[in-house]
C-alpha cells in the first residue's frame, strides 16, 4: 500500500490523504481519497494531527496472521 497522508493548515484541511493499495501485484484502489478515520456505517471527519501517526490493523475479531509488513518513508514532492 502507498499512502500520502493528509495536510492541515492549522486547523484547516489542506489536502486529504490518498491511498494505493496493491493485492499480489495488481492495483486494487489507485490514489483513492480518504475522507477520514475509518469505522462502520459513518463518514467521519479529519481532525487536525501531526505529520505521523502509529498504524493501525483491523483484524474484526477473526483470526488473522499477518507478516512482512515493511514501512519506509517516502521521499516528499511538495
Amino acid at each position: 500500500m502507498l499512502f500520502t497522508a493528509p495536510r492541515f493548515e492549522g486547523e484547516k484541511l489542506k489536502a486529504p490523504g490518498y491511498m494505493t493499495v496493491l493485492h499480489n501485484g495488481v492495483a486494487v484502489h489507485n490514489h483513492a481519497a480518504i475522507l477520514g478515520p475509518t469505522a462502520h456505517r459513518t463518514l467521519n471527519q479529519y481532525k487536525p494531527h501531526g505529520e505521523q501517526a502509529p498504524l493501525m490493523l483491523q483484524a474484526h475479531g477473526d483470526p488473522v496472521r499477518v507478516r512482512n509488513i515493511w514501512i519506509r518513508r517516502l521521499k516528499d514532492y511538495d
